[in-house]
């Protein structure tokens, strides 16, 4: 799995910056860290047939970036305009 966190950083006023020693532990320890990572989808947000209820936004690189905002855009569109409808009718 990539290595894709943002990292909480600290800054002086000179604006050099340094990673929190919480986030250098998991860098050193990435394998022991996502192990112990849950992955599994929320019961709440299980909704079988549901487009919205959990949209996965993929950014290991630019292409999954584009594609996932493309796919999410469409999604949130859609169940918009459903329920707009909904509320009309």
């Amino acid at each position: 799995m990539r290595k894709n966190l943002h990292f909480k950083s600290t800054c002086s006023t000179s604006g050099a910056c340094s990673i929190s020693d919480r986030d250098t532990w998991k860098l050193e320890h990435w394998d022991e860290y996502i192990a112990g990572c849950n992955f599994e989808i929320p019961e709440n947000l299980k909704r079988p047939g549901a487009k919205d209820s959990l949209i996965i936004f993929k950014n290991n690189n630019e292409k999954e970036f584009e594609n996932s905002m493309k796919k999410c855009v469409s999604i949130l569109d859609e169940t918009m305009n459903e329920d707009s409808l909904q509320q009309v009718g």
